[in-house]
């Protein structure tokens, strides 16, 4: 897996906010003021994370999407 400079300043920022069983528990905006990036260019970095197995992107119980570090990278159990 090939990762660019910014798709690992994402990665390596959510392994530090996973819950147990490797929930994310940040939003893009917060992404986006940790790393200085635009909202925007968040949303398309978690899309190629996605798209590289990287991380899984469900819905949850109230609609809103939410992302799952694979558990082959890391856990938190």
């Amino acid at each position: 897996m090939n990762l660019t400079g910014k798709q690992c300043s994402v990665l390596f920022l959510l392994m530090t906010q996973l819950n147990y069983e490797n929930w994310l528990i940040i939003s893009q905006k917060q992404i986006a003021e940790e790393l200085n990036i635009a909202p925007r260019n968040v949303s398309t970095l978690l899309k190629t994370l996605v798209e590289k197995g990287v991380l899984e992107r469900k819905t949850n119980l109230k609609g809103m999407t939410v992302y799952r570090l694979n558990p082959l990278i890391a856990w938190r159990g």
